[in-house]
């Protein structure tokens, strides 16, 4: 879906940049597909929860230490 309506991953991170320049409420959420509780990742609880409502309080760039590229994530 991303790539589809974003352009990708980074035409997504522009989109979300913008939204949060202009002051917009930000949401999110994990479909389910008919599963309820926790999402696990590899067998582990990750602490989101499928079919819940999350508030984006904002969008932030950082450098990844580990990149030896210094790209920003």
């Amino acid at each position: 879906m991303i790539d589809q309506h974003y352009g990708g991953s980074k035409g997504f991170w522009d989109f979300l940049k913008d939204r949060d320049n202009d002051n917009c409420l930000m949401g999110c959420s994990i479909k389910g597909y008919g599963k309820e509780g926790q999402l696990m990742i590899d067998g582990v609880p990750c602490g989101l929860v499928l079919n819940h409502a999350y508030s984006l309080n904002d969008i932030i760039e950082f450098k990844d230490r580990f990149d030896k590229n210094g790209k920003m994530i």
